[in-house]
């Protein structure tokens, strides 16, 4: 079946070589409609999905290939409340550690699961990592999570802020991310950590 919703949107951007911004909302993003919409998406400097949804691309082994281009231009990736598909950590790793134009990536109100967020953090690992915003605002995050968090940001130098604001990490989380600040080296500036379920007085 025809997608006109995506007919319409290509023929609203066909006119435009590049964008500050391309926000889309409620949407189903099958492979071929981000195949389509690639080339406008990383001619924006920011993209964001709000309560999309991606469909998983079989026919190449899940991978979503539209995510990573040498020539990007995306400085700001957000997904807020999106439904994304299990090979989506994987790509965003890949985005990570590779993109030279990536400085800010925003993931709200998801399931963050603790394997999950390990594969992305993966990428804060990498010398090619030039993020320097991470926002995982809401995202059912624990001490555990910070855990994993810690580790991959002592071996990282470009990040600057982290925002775990609506995360249940707990007084045990905040200890895990306070090691990080005494790492030398340690890049770190703001941290983020409201309504977290902290004790009062820790900090």
């Amino acid at each position: 079946m025809e997608n006109v919703r995506l007919r319409e949107m290509l023929y609203c951007l066909a006119d435009q070589r590049s964008f500050v911004s391309i926000c889309l909302e409620d949407q189903l993003m099958r492979p071929r409609d981000l195949e389509l919409l690639s080339p406008f998406f990383h001619s924006s400097s920011k993209l964001c999905f709000t309560r999309c949804g991606f469909a998983e691309d079989l026919a190449k082994g899940g991978k979503a290939s539209w995510m990573s281009k040498p020539d990007s231009k995306i400085e700001e990736l957000e997904f807020q409340v999106s439904v994304v598909t299990p090979s989506f950590y994987e790509d965003l790793r890949s985005v990570i550690s590779s993109s030279r134009s990536l400085t800010k990536l925003v993931l709200g109100h998801h399931t963050l699961e603790d394997s999950a967020l390990k594969t992305m953090c993966d990428g804060l690992r990498q010398p090619g990592c030039v993020l320097r915003e991470l926002s995982l605002s809401d995202c059912n995050l624990t001490a555990p999570s910070c855990q994993i968090l810690g580790s991959a940001m002592k071996e990282n130098r470009s990040l600057h802020k982290l925002d775990l604001a609506l995360n249940k990490i707990e007084d045990e989380g905040v200890k895990f991310l306070c090691e990080v600040l005494e790492v030398p080296g340690c890049t770190l500036q703001e941290l983020r950590i409201e309504f977290s379920d902290l004790t009062p007085g820790l900090l």
